[in-house]
């Protein structure tokens, strides 16, 4: 609802009286305030209020709804003060007119989506609206689903304080008022999601207080199952003397307080210990690993969600640039610079620890990141010891680490047992924080007669191989020219695999020629030396049909080898030899 159609509401209702609107307006903005409206939506209501019943003192109003929102929400006049002025019935009648506002906001408070809610004599109704950064707008758009409160909730988390997972935003409330760190899923019983139980990781303890109907039951062993899975510490605690379909809310405005709550729950079975190693049978293990869905990458076959990639390669041959394109890639999203792999869009960090911040933002710049792209940058000032300190802020991110023992103060790479505690404590904690790693590496100089195992290349310990994940090591093949590269890919998740790329102007293409015909590997030869033929210049080139030609173009465009670009009526082809972002342009390449 607008504040226009508020307004409408409340004009049509106030008894607008000189001698009581000074009352009347602190009541109404407190009021307001706590159903979730915001200062400026109060403000914009109470205004054009005073306009609706001709109030000359239109600057006074607007100072009331600052106090107001100046003041402790628990010390602000609101519904009784309401009631006393306009009387029960017509203070009830907006009750159910004007609807409550719950906000939904990422981690950092920015809004996502709200949902409205209207207590009618006739039921409950609700209405979703999503935030496009500029205005409201209906339904729930694109926006991301996320716990209720989620940045109390992760300051909760990071105190080791207990969490409450009530049914409705009511109840979130009610839990508040007595100190307590609450929280819910949107639209009802039911609509738990594994994600939300992500948004939980790290949480102490999680305590389940349903509400008292069978819906109320099974959502709660809804929620417990989903916690289970992710070995996060829950209890549902079923609260005494609750009618059929009552809730918290009713129970701790009926006889309830914080210290009887607390004592409740603390009488309640005390949380299972688990065991330090679950045994399966084939059946149930099977089901268990099914239970756990599919594994989730941000770039196929490559990056997992919430694993970590060692990028390993010998100094100065651009594995810092390669992990930077990966991971410009998952933030914009483009298959071109996640080397034609599918891609799970996530917000991104980059450090910098080697190279020049000038170079670093050239790259960036080159590889299309546009100022509003969810890339940070992160330089930091001193390597602490406590790399958890350094990486605390990045949760829920994808994470490059460039490099990785100079974040992680590894100083004997050699050392077995300090690099894989070290990786190990790491994969804990991204774990732990919702998050995913890229660490760069470097290769050791090659003896004669070393293996020629991509593996056995990476510096130091073999603890450095065996901790982590995925390894992809950068290699420039023998006589090959001095753009060739190749990733060899070593993956206990997805097997082994190797990509040929070309390196060409800070810029990694990959050279996917299966199923070309020689014919066609001309043609592409000849775009690199002549940029913009066309198919016609082709064919008189080569003296070979029309239908040829359109093929041999077809097939280097399917391969991401050549595109076209239209100018006037001519149709120009040119090798795809870098990247290129046109910001008010017809395409990326």
């Amino acid at each position: 609802m607008e504040t226009a159609n508020v307004t409408e509401v409340l004009c049509e209702s106030l008894p607008y009286f000189p001698g009581q609107r000074h009352h009347l307006t602190l009541a109404l903005a407190g009021w307001l305030r706590k159903r979730g409206y915001t200062k400026g939506e109060v403000e914009e209501i109470v205004k054009l209020v005073a306009l609706c019943f001709n109030d000359d003192e239109i600057d006074e109003r607007i100072h009331n709804v600052q106090t107001t929102f100046e003041q402790d929400l628990n010390n602000v006049a609101g519904w009784k003060m309401l009631m006393e002025i306009i009387g029960e019935e017509a203070a009830k009648e907006l009750d159910a007119r004007i609807p409550r506002i719950f906000l939904y906001t990422d981690e950092f408070g920015t809004p996502l989506f709200r949902v409205l809610r209207w207590d009618k004599p006739e039921g409950k109704t609700f209405k979703t609206q999503n935030f496009d950064g500029k205005e409201w707008k209906d339904g729930l758009g694109n926006a991301r689903k996320v716990l209720y409160r989620l940045p109390e909730v992760i300051k909760a988390i990071k105190n080791d304080y207990a969490i409450f997972i009530v049914e409705g935003e009511k109840c979130v409330h009610a839990m508040e008022k007595l100190g307590l760190t609450a929280t819910t899923n949107p639209f009802g019983a039911g609509k738990w999601l594994d994600d939300f139980t992500k948004q939980l990781t790290g949480a102490k303890e999680v305590v389940i207080i349903p509400d008292m109907d069978e819906a109320g039951r099974k959502h709660a062993e809804k929620v417990k199952e989903s916690l289970e899975k992710h070995n996060i510490p829950e209890r549902i605690v079923e609260l005494p003397n609750l009618g059929e379909g009552e809730d918290i809310a009713d129970w701790l405005s009926r006889e309830g307080s914080r210290d009887r709550l607390l004592e409740l729950i603390e009488s309640s079975q005390e949380t299972q210990k688990r065991p330090v190693v679950q045994v399966f049978g084939v059946k149930d293990f099977l089901q268990y690993a099914e239970s756990l869905g599919s594994i989730s990458w941000l770039v196929d076959s490559l990056i997992p969600e919430n694993g970590i990639v060692l990028i390993s390669g010998r100094p100065k041959r651009g594995k810092s640039t390669l992990a930077r394109q990966l991971l410009t890639g998952v933030a914009v999203p483009n298959k071109a610079l996640s080397l034609n792999k599918s891609v799970k869009q996530s917000p991104v960090v980059i450090t910098a620890g080697e190279d020049f911040p000038q170079a670093v933002a050239q790259h960036l710049l080159n590889l299309g990141a546009l100022q509003d792209s969810p890339i940070s940058i992160a330089l930091p000032t001193s390597f602490t010891e406590d790399w958890q300190e350094l990486l605390q802020p990045f949760e829920g991110k994808l994470v490059l680490l460039d490099p990785a023992p100079l974040f992680l103060k590894i100083r004997d790479v050699n050392d077995y047992v300090q690099v894989y505690d070290r990786l190990a404590e790491l994969k804990a904690f991204a774990k732990s924080h919702d998050m995913t790693l890229v660490l760069t590496w470097h290769d050791r100089k090659p003896a004669k007669g070393d293996s020629t195992e991509a593996m056995d290349a990476v510096l130091g310990s073999t603890a450095t191989t065996g901790a982590v994940d995925v390894v992809a090591n950068l290699l420039k093949p023998v006589g090959a020219p001095p753009t060739s590269r190749q990733l060899a890919i070593k993956s206990r998740l997805s097997g082994e695999s190797i990509i040929d790329l070309q390196f060409e102007n800070g810029l990694y293409t990959v050279q996917d020629t299966e199923g070309l015909s020689a014919f066609a590997m001309e043609v592409l030869d000849f775009l690199k030396k002549y940029p913009g033929a066309t198919a016609n210049a082709i064919r008189q080139a080569f003296y070979r049909s029309g239908t040829a030609v359109a093929e041999a173009l077809e097939a280097l465009r399917n391969n991401a080898l050549a595109y076209f670009m239209l100018r006037g009526n001519k149709v120009e082809w040119y090798a795809v030899e870098k990247i290129t972002i046109l910001h008010e342009g017809k395409r990326v390449t």
